[in-house]
């Protein structure tokens, strides 16, 4: 009867860890692959000591990252806001093609994987609107809404602006649809995705032509004038072999798509196993504790044991959250700019500093419970 009572406790661990694995599958496919994702359609300088250098002269160098912000505000209202809403959207376009979020991500911690879409959101719509029946759709609904204010008729005006509607109605529905089909053929690009790489708050990652470059400060003079020092400098752009989003903090490192393809699975069999994992040791193995406390068998074997396994766990992942970025950061040297740096290993270790104060509480538990179990096998051995 013991006998089974202990096969049975000792298998909650598993069957818990078994069923929170199980319930992140399904929901890891029903938002993967249960679901299609809409596209939303439109309607028809940095300081160094106490300078601060400007950006070029030129709004179209350096990709069009440096493009004034404002437009001339001595305009026209109407002038103003239509100059002023062309440069917003402008500089969202070049926002978006340097900063294109993968269309796919998959890994564990710091490292994964990524696929991004050759062309990102507004180039696709643009070569979508560029189709010559798409235009002609646009132009017919501009066309029948310029007639409406000719029109005396009230009658003959609310028709025209229903035939308008719906007009716009079927541009915005063919427009999404090309959108869509676009987007299915066009083709992705692979990498290997490293994180939380930062650089230079004056330095700037962006996209030309498809390749990649770095737009960085050179510091040119340092004048004394007394007790002032004045620095000048200029940008200069710097060609990268890696991508970079900044806003994530994510260096991208190209690899081909077999490579992708094969590192996508290994992440994602990791990816199951690091639920089922934690779910064994911080979720099962307690359960497991208390269970037997609650039966009056607080100090065994298998306790102490669980205390342990639960310390070692939680410092192995300690160390491999401080430890794994720099090791891939050396593996990839040769590739990743000294422009972008990881944290300092102080930083990352008081930013993980809990996971090894709670691993060592662990370890002291479980000492607890091996001297107490000690002395309840000394007391038995005395009666």
């Amino acid at each position: 009867m013991k006998a089974s009572l202990k096969k049975n406790i000792s298998l909650i661990a598993v069957l818990v860890a078994v069923l929170i694995t199980v319930y992140f599958i399904i929901l890891f496919i029903s938002l993967f692959y249960g679901t299609t994702m809409e596209i939303p359609l439109q309607h028809a300088g940095s300081q160094k000591g106490w300078v601060t250098p400007g950006g070029p002269e030129s709004d179209t160098a350096f990709g069009g990252i440096f493009i004034s912000n404002r437009a001339n505000d001595s305009l026209p209202y109407r002038e103003y806001k239509r100059i002023d809403d062309s440069i917003k959207l402008i500089k969202q376009k070049k926002e978006m093609v340097n900063q294109n979020p993968p269309a796919e991500m998959s890994g564990m911690g710091n490292i994964g994987v990524a696929s991004i879409e050759v062309m990102d959101y507004f180039s696709v719509v643009d070569s979508a609107r560029n189709l010559p029946w798409i235009i002609a759709l646009h132009d017919s609904a501009e066309n029948l809404r310029n007639r409406i204010s000719k029109l005396s008729e009230k009658d003959s005006a609310d028709l025209a602006e229903q035939k308008a509607d719906s007009i716009e109605w079927l541009y915005n529905r063919e427009l999404n649809k090309m959108a869509d089909s676009l987007r299915a053929r066009q083709g992705h690009l692979y990498f290997l995705s490293l994180a939380e790489y930062t650089t230079d708050r004056d330095s700037r990652f962006y996209i030309s032509n498809g390749k990649y470059y770095l737009a960085h400060i050179k510091w040119d003079t340092v004048v004394q004038n007394g007790k002032d020092t004045a620095i000048t400098g200029h940008y200069i752009r710097k060609p990268l072999s890696v991508r970079y989003l900044a806003n994530d903090k994510i260096v991208l490192i190209p690899i081909s798509k077999k490579s992708f393809k094969s590192l996508e699975i290994v992440f994602k069999v990791l990816l199951f196993l690091g639920i089922f994992l934690p779910a064994y040791v911080f979720i099962g193995l307690p359960l497991h504790v208390l269970l037997s406390i609650s039966r009056g068998n607080a100090f065994t074997e298998k306790n102490v044991r669980a205390f342990h396994i639960m310390a070692l766990f939680l410092a192995m992942i300690a160390v491999l959250k401080v430890i794994m970025p720099y090791l891939m950061h050396f593996i990839y040297r040769d590739l990743i700019p000294a422009d972008f740096s990881l944290p300092s290993a102080g930083t990352a270790l008081w930013k993980n500093s809990y996971l090894f104060l709670i691993a060592l509480a662990l370890f002291i538990i479980g000492i607890a419970f091996k001297k107490g179990l000690r002395l309840q096998q000394d007391q038995e051995l005395t009666v």
